[in-house]
């Protein structure tokens, strides 16, 4: 059965394919943007449909330094576009860019933008903020 990795995994390579971005599986230790992040918030750990499905929500976290100003702001629009090539969405919830099986994967919620003071590193990142949902 895929693991809950496995689809960390295969979710940040889906979403590296979005040009101009870097994704990282895990979160780590400094933030090198413009990167996505994933991480998995809480979840019901009961199977869904009665069918020995999982679901679990995850979140991918754009960042942009704040240096960057109107373009950095256009560049996490773009990202939250419902179609095209710059589209989280619309790349996460193509089936075929997926390398693992999953029965679907859907935005839920898409943030606002948002200033992240980072004040031990003395920098500063614009975010957005994306929920997926992930059945496999």
């Amino acid at each position: 059965m895929t693991t809950i990795v496995q689809i960390r995994d295969d979710l940040a390579a889906v979403i590296d394919n979005i040009s101009g971005w870097r994704t990282k599986a895990f979160l780590s230790e400094g933030v090198d943007a413009p990167v996505i992040k994933i991480s998995r918030p809480a979840f019901d750990p009961r199977m869904v449909f009665q069918q020995a499905k999982q679901v679990a929500t995850f979140r991918a976290k754009a960042y942009v330094s704040r240096g960057t100003g109107e373009s950095g702001e256009r560049q996490l629009e773009a990202l939250a576009e419902l179609s095209g090539s710059g589209s989280l969405a619309a790349t996460v919830q193509t089936g075929s860019n997926w390398s693992v099986t999953v029965d679907y994967a859907q935005v839920t919620r898409i943030g606002e933008i948002e200033l992240d003071l980072d004040t031990n590193a003395g920098a500063g990142y614009m975010t957005l903020t994306f929920d997926i949902e992930v059945v496999w």
